[in-house]
């Protein structure tokens, strides 16, 4: 697949197909890079008003691997990735496993990283990543509730971009 084309036209039904048949990887693998992102499957209302482009940036420190998100200017599709100054936000720690009372495994992001406020939204919020393919990453949201785990309907897709 070649990012972002074809997934900025994929149906939501096709990106749960390649969500499932994606693999497993080693976390280890992120450590040092950054991924250019794009949201998949949002409301268009939505997507006015938060964003389509994004980054993640993932490091190690004390043994624990962890990263960030990153705001990127909301230009073309096709236009390169520009970081926006000062915009690093939602911070996750990063592990194998899955998202509790889930079945889906592979690469967990999880919010509840100590840089989030404890008052912060996306403390409620998981990421599940796996590969597509050498360097493309498609992830799936899930928010927690006090009594569950529930998927939106918010995929994306991320870019090894160095």
């Amino acid at each position: 697949m070649n990012f972002p084309d074809d997934f900025s036209r994929i149906t939501k039904q096709d990106l749960s197909t390649v969500f499932q048949q994606a693999k497993n990887f080693s976390p280890e693998s992120l450590i040092g890079k950054r991924f250019d992102g794009i949201s998949l499957g949002l409301p268009k209302i939505i997507e006015n008003l938060t964003w389509i482009k994004f980054g993640k940036v993932f490091s190690k420190s004390n043994n624990c691997i962890w990263g960030w998100n990153v705001k990127m200017k909301q230009n073309a599709l096709d236009a390169p990735w520009q970081m926006k100054p000062e915009t690093d936000w939602g911070y996750f720690n990063v592990y194998p496993g899955r998202v509790p009372k889930t079945n889906d495994p592979g690469i967990v992001l999880d919010y509840r990283h100590p840089k989030n406020s404890l008052i912060n939204p996306a403390r409620r919020t998981y990421d599940v990543i796996k590969e597509v393919q050498p360097g493309l990453l498609l992830g799936r949201m899930w928010l927690s509730t006090p009594l569950t785990y529930i998927p939106t309907p918010s995929y994306f897709a991320l870019s090894d971009a160095g």
